[in-house]
């Protein structure tokens, strides 16, 4: 009896923490009627401004030649870095995969219950996959947790998770 308890119970957790979380909607305020603006009023004229002390004779300096005019070139900035490839130790694929995926596959991928393991998948299959999932296919009896999941995915989420569960041992 214990165990036909715990089944439901498992997979409503299960669903409930694999499930993808709703943004509260917002209700737009409607925008304000334009209003006329007033043209701002025209600059005043710049007067001459005296100056406070008038020197008695310019320095010998000045009075020579004046100085040429240069424009010293910018300096040279490095080119940004490219970005890393995401690797095993891929912080973002890690962290994706801690919060979308362990839950039901495991730490290491491993599956957990009637969820699949993970390894031994290739990057291309998992990205094929989850592509699929996008797509609204059917890829199996878990489809119908799995397309919320991966319709939350950007690509770049999916490429960090792919290498990510790729390189699972």
């Amino acid at each position: 009896m214990q165990k036909k308890l715990m089944l439901p119970i498992f997979l409503a957790l299960a669903l409930n923490a694999c499930g993808k979380k709703e943004e509260p909607q917002t209700v737009a305020a409607p925008e304000p009627a334009p209003v006329a603006e007033t043209p701002a009023p025209p600059p005043a004229p710049m007067e001459a401004a005296a100056p406070a002390e008038t020197p008695a004779e310019p320095p010998p300096a000045a009075a020579a030649s004046p100085a040429p005019a240069t424009v010293a070139p910018a300096p040279a900035t490095p080119p940004a870095p490219a970005p890393a490839p995401a690797t095993s130790g891929s912080a973002e694929g890690a962290k994706k995969y801690a919060s979308a995926c362990m839950t039901c596959h495991g730490a290491k991928g491993q599956g957990i219950g009637t969820f699949p393991k993970l390894i031994g998948l290739t990057a291309e299959v998992v990205k094929d996959r989850l592509a699929n999932y996008k797509a609204g296919k059917q890829v199996g009896p878990m489809s119908g947790v799995m397309m919320p999941i991966a319709s939350g995915l950007s690509d770049a989420e999916v490429d960090a998770l792919a290498t990510h569960i790729a390189a699972l041992k």
